[in-house]
């Protein structure tokens, strides 16, 4: 579905911002109530039970959808490719992919993810030739994701870095979780490693299609997660889960993998893998992988324990407790597991103060 490879934009585009404003100057000019509605429905995106996509609205107001970039910035295409013609769930799958293009859309709306420096940016939208489906152009990883990037960063980087990284994650994933929205697939792959001026890098969170509203996420919309990194009642498909502390959990995952000081991590893998033993594949390495995260925090070879054991010898700055935030965030018990914002105010903010952070806390405004 995506291309992560470098791709120039020589082609006429039309960037979200011009959208925006153009369907809100149409519909401040208009005297017609259906396109003044639709227009307002736009401006209030997340909002809205059904996608009035900026693609419907723009041919509904006329509204053309290029203009010329001369800029010939390099961006990283994100490519929506329409099913195959003659495949039997075609048209369900269409809906499908027009649903995660609809869930994007929405999440790079709210303005204070689209203004926080830790979440992946979206430059604009275009089409390719004849293409049915638009591209996404996001802000290009300098350094590839936080999975590409992870041997490295274990190996070389200063703590320093390190802890600058841990902090942009969490103020990332925090700011999705303050518009009342869960990221539902928190990775190391879904974090990108960007140049930074004065701290040499600086992580974004990105892959916004599952992004969904908190109060019905797992219901209704489409979505992708990825077993390794879910919660154990995400995995045992419970009732009434939180979703924002499922993405808690997948965060402890995340830094722990970071942090660890244990072995060698295969691309894709956690700071479990080097405590495992090699021949544990598949269906069995995930089922061993499910069975900690099912025991109680205070028994060995739990979640919490075995985090305790990667972090042996790892030289974390004392401003940052590490140990605080994962045994807390590791807990098999969701309740135990606490918000994002309280995370950041109780365990980051020393940090952010001695380092000169902003805790750059969002607000679901629009």
């Amino acid at each position: 579905m995506s291309s992560s490879a470098p791709f120039e934009f020589s082609s006429l585009t039309y960037t979200l911002d011009d959208v925006i404003a153009e369907t809100e100057d149409t519909a401040a000019n208009t005297d017609d109530p259906a396109l003044r509605t639709a227009a307002l429905d736009l401006d209030k995106l997340v909002e809205s039970p059904e996608l009035p996509s900026i693609f419907a609205l723009a041919c509904l107001f006329n509204v053309p959808l290029f203009l010329t970039n001369e800029t010939g910035t390099m961006v990283a295409l994100k490519r929506y490719h329409p099913p195959t013609p003659g495949l039997r769930d075609r048209e369900s799958s269409m809906v499908r992919i027009h649903k995660l293009l609809g869930q994007e859309l929405r999440a790079h709306c709210f303005p204070a993810l689209r203004e926080h420096e830790n979440i992946c940016k979206l430059l604009f939208l275009g089409w390719e030739d004849t293409s049915l489906l638009p591209a996404a152009a996001l802000e290009l990883a300098t350094f590839g994701t936080l999975d590409d990037a992870l041997q490295d960063m274990r190996s070389y980087s200063s703590a320093l870095t390190k802890a600058h990284i841990t902090f942009d994650i969490v103020a990332g994933l925090t700011a999705v979780h303050q518009c009342g929205l869960v990221h539902g697939d928190v990775k190391p792959g879904n974090i990108i490693i960007c140049e930074h001026p004065s701290r040499l890098a600086i992580a974004k969170i990105s892959d916004l299609n599952g992004v969904a509203p908190s109060e019905s996420y797992g219901k209704k919309q489409s979505f992708f997660c990825s077993p390794l990194w879910q919660a154990p009642e995400a995995l045992q498909r419970e009732n009434n889960i939180d979703w924002q502390l499922c993405d808690v959990y997948s965060l402890a995952m995340v830094l722990t993998t970071i942090w660890t000081t244990k072995g060698w991590i295969p691309p894709g893998g956690c700071f479990l893998d080097p405590l495992l033993e090699y021949d544990y594949k598949d269906d069995a390495y995930m089922q061993r992988i499910e069975a900690a995260k099912l025991l109680p925090d205070r028994f060995d070879g739990s979640m919490v324990k075995t985090a305790y054991q990667s972090l042996e010898g790892a030289n974390i700055p004392p401003n940052l407790p590490m140990k605080d935030i994962i045994s807390l965030g590791l807990s098999a018990i969701a309740s135990r597991r606490p918000p994002l914002t309280e995370i950041m105010s109780r365990y980051l903010s020393k940090f952010a103060q001695e380092c000169g952070r902003t805790m750059q806390l969002a607000s679901s405004d629009r």
